[in-house]
């Protein structure tokens, strides 16, 4: 499970080599982690190298790595890509990740090393979502169930909320949005930068987002490429249409941000803003 502390070459592979040999028969796991603390390019590819024979040399190994949005080095990026290509066939990596990150994919998919799971394969469906209440003891009728439904737009983590913040008398109250507004604001919005919450502060009154309507509202001239950089991120926004560019936020993200913009702009602020 990766976080900010591992954004750098010595931490991320030093915690990959200790869960390898934690979990199997890993030889010379120090002379691996001596290589890492040479800390040149060099030791860092003969790393690379010696780190793949010792795997070579074990039964089938599963690497999993969590939350990978959170590694921005470029250095870990390109050591990553050098492990993937000469990756043996007894190891298999699974990653999960919020963004695309700058690997060569479709070379990969042409390959056939590469197998992605995305949004639309992940998130859950109307029946899966009557099942996920049913399991948690919580019933429903077919109103609750397409509110919830809806409003959550079959995001499990919205659903995995949605079941700790409601009551039996009520699935879809105040505050299950609430409680779900506050995750998404402290987990995701409020980490990204502050020119990019301006802009989904703004915008979030649109229903569809085009680049020229943002560039109207938010006075600047490069609102296509914060949308197609929301949309890579995988920060809640799709893609409607590709002819002329049309987004849109999901309902959970604009109705976070529309709380946040009420709690910072007066009244006088607000209504200048919405004329």
């Amino acid at each position: 499970s990766l976080d900010e502390a591992d954004d750098n070459p010595i931490s991320f592979w030093a915690y990959i080599v200790k869960s390898v040999a934690n979990a199997t028969e890993l030889r010379n796991a120090n002379e691996l982690l001596h290589l890492l603390q040479l800390q040149s390019q060099n030791s860092f590819e003969l790393f690379i190298y010696h780190f793949i024979e010792e795997l070579s040399t074990l039964l089938p190994v599963h690497i999993v790595l969590d939350d990978y949005h959170y590694i921005q080095s470029t250095q870990v990026h390109q050591l990553f890509i050098q492990f993937v290509e000469y990756l043996p066939h007894n190891v298999h990596i699974y990653m999960a990740t919020r963004t695309l990150p700058p690997f060569p994919l479709m070379k990969w998919l042409v390959k056939q090393w590469l197998y992605e799971i995305d949004l639309e394969q992940l998130k859950f469906t109307k029946n899966e979502t009557r099942q996920f209440f049913l399991q948690n003891e919580q019933h429903m009728d077919d109103q609750q169930l397409n509110t919830i439904y809806k409003t959550t737009e079959g995001w499990v983590s919205g659903l995995l909320l949605m079941a700790l913040a409601t009551n039996e008398q009520s699935c879809a109250n105040v505050n299950a949005l609430s409680f779900t507004s506050d995750f998404l604001w402290e987990e995701i919005i409020a980490k990204l930068p502050e020119e990019l919450q301006h802009f989904l502060l703004k915008t979030s009154f649109l229903r569809e987002l085009t680049p020229s309507l943002c560039n109207d509202i938010t006075e600047r001239n490069d609102s296509a490429e914060l949308l197609q950089q929301l949309m890579q991120q995988g920060l809640f926004t799709t893609k409607l249409q590709v002819a002329e560019p049309t987004y849109r936020y999901h309902y959970l993200l604009i109705d976070t941000l529309q709380q946040r913009f009420f709690a910072l702009f007066n009244k006088e602020e607000t209504f200048s803003f919405l004329q």
